[in-house]
């Protein structure tokens, strides 16, 4: 009875395990294609990676090319399918408060900065999200597989990306951008000359921020196995 019992034990474990490699497959798949299609639009839209040009032209840049449109529309679909994930159907993490807020503050700035006519930054802070994730959820999938090796070089890539993309980039070339930038040649601000829309936005991205910082402090001193319930 106690070898059943065992055994019942272990087949349950290796459902368990593989169910879980197969969620982290399909995130890969996910943060994979939306990362690359986020890099193939961008590398067609004119200085969407340099800051001093986010608000170069406009009003006129709120003329979306169709490209970006679908990116907007991909961005804004994949992030309200991992809220309603993260609220009704994935387990619930330690941190699922913290990503909650984190899912609903970046819904928050893809509309608003659909609605302003902020495009280049909202497409890099859906970039930012994204960068870093297929390495995570490669790392655990190889964790799932037996090899460690692997997976410690994996999440090592993961926490590198993560921390530079949202503790580094993020702050001091996206956040930063919109206090420098977001003026038209005579001085008066963008969008609109109110400085009440230029201040939301940067809370926004302020509260991001202080989530990233959160996590980070996290990733810089774990290890692989302590995310394959993440």
């Amino acid at each position: 009875m106690k070898l059943v019992q065992q055994e019942a034990a272990r087949l349950k474990a290796l459902e368990t395990k593989r169910n879980k490699f197969v969620i982290s497959a399909w995130r890969f798949s996910l943060y994979t294609t939306t990362a690359a299609v986020s890099f193939f639009v961008l590398s067609r839209e004119p200085g969407a990676f340099d800051p001093q040009q986010f608000f170069n032209g406009w009003p006129e840049q709120q003329h979306m090319s169709a490209s970006l449109k679908f990116l907007y529309q991909f961005a804004f679909g994949s992030y309200m399918y991992q809220t309603v994930d993260t609220l009704f159907v994935a387990p619930k993490q330690k941190d699922f408060v913290a990503m909650t807020v984190h899912h609903i503050v970046t819904l928050s700035l893809i509309y608003f900065s659909y609605l302003w006519g902020f495009y280049r930054i909202g497409v890099m802070v859906f970039l930012v999200h994204e960068v870093a994730d297929p390495f995570l959820e490669l790392a655990k999938c190889f964790l799932y597989c037996g090899f460690q090796q692997v997976a410690d070089v994996l999440f090592a890539m993961f926490a590198g990306v993560f921390i530079y993309s949202r503790v580094v980039y993020f702050p001091f070339y996206i956040i930063s951008s919109v206090p420098l930038y977001a003026y038209h040649e005579d001085g008066q601000i963008i969008p609109f000359g109110r400085k009440d829309v230029n201040y939301t936005f940067v809370a926004l991205l302020s509260m991001l921020e202080v989530l990233h910082v959160y996590w980070s402090s996290i990733v810089s001193g774990a290890e692989p196995s302590l995310y394959q319930d993440n």
